[in-house]
């Protein structure tokens, strides 16, 4: 889903967060603008810290957030290629080498759910 041009202007006059967070966090959020601005809010929301670092420590939690999200994402193409693709290109006497990269591949994911 692309995100608007608009809705970047609107959450950036109305707020002042960062064009590129707003994107990555539209992004991240389906283009659901209130849980957007929730999540910017929490960002930007600097209590007991000295504000830039607990911005900062929040923008990069928030950000490995994203790419935890994008590397799940990614396995469950892979494995729907391999699936798809490679599935019923495999003979039977190499059975065993496509059962073995698609147990790589969700072990991978597990792995990736478990440290996200």
């Amino acid at each position: 889903m692309k995100t608007s041009i608009e809705q970047i202007k609107k959450i950036r006059n109305q707020y002042g967060f960062p064009i590129w967070l707003i994107n990555e966090a539209l992004k991240y959020y389906n283009n659901d603008e209130d849980k957007t601005v929730k999540r910017l809010k929490e960002i930007y929301c600097a209590a007991g810290d000295h504000p830039d670092i607990y911005i900062k420590r929040s923008i990069e939690k928030f950000m490995k957030e994203i790419k935890h999200q994008k590397a799940e994402d990614k396995i469950d193409e892979i494995r729907l290629y391999l699936d798809n693709n490679l599935h019923p290109l495999v003979s039977p006497n190499n059975w065993q080498v496509y059962s073995d990269l698609v147990d790589m591949i969700d072990e991978l994911g597990e792995l990736i759910e478990e440290n996200g």
